[in-house]
């Protein structure tokens, strides 16, 4: 399911936390887990892509209406991003990825980079080749081991996969 749903009866939206107000359908949860996932993973861009649009309708007063009456560093970082890459060139690359295309100045470059994360490469790949289009070498992955509480086996995994 793409699109966000509102959950209305089902759950209810809390500052600090998420109250389930009922006992959901599986479809239910399945939209509230969806919903809850894209808006972390989007909501730097939205923040973005709102700071750009409210400027332009309310030029000396849009800081305003944001938390303490100011862009914090965040939201100018991803407004920043979202000038440069505005949501018509974002295709259907992860936010993450849009952030890495952002490193570059030119719209071949950020396309590169777009691209290779529409194609369903990493986020962790997308930022490797990223660096290497920029000579800097990728950061070093490290590797964690997880031991089942069940059977002892040992799992190891390393970070970015």
């Amino acid at each position: 399911m793409d699109d966000l749903t509102v959950q209305g009866t089902v759950v209810d939206y809390k500052d600090n936390s998420l109250v389930f107000l009922s006992v959901p359908t599986w479809e239910q949860a399945e939209v509230t887990v969806n919903t809850l996932f894209k808006i972390h993973d989007t909501s730097g861009l939205w923040i973005g892509d709102a700071a750009i649009y409210l400027e332009s309708v309310f030029p000396e007063t849009y800081t305003q209406l944001f938390p303490d009456g100011e862009l914090s560093k965040t939201a100018m970082n991803k407004r920043a991003i979202c000038k440069k890459i505005p949501p018509s060139r974002r295709g259907t690359a992860k936010p993450g990825v849009i952030d890495v295309a952002a490193w570059f100045d030119t719209e071949e470059e950020q396309d590169e980079i777009i691209s290779m994360g529409s194609s369903g490469a990493t986020v962790a790949e997308v930022r490797d080749e990223a660096k290497a289009m920029r000579g800097q070498p990728p950061k070093p992955r490290r590797s964690h081991s997880v031991a089942c509480p069940e059977c002892n086996a040992v799992f190891i995994y390393e970070e970015g996969e």
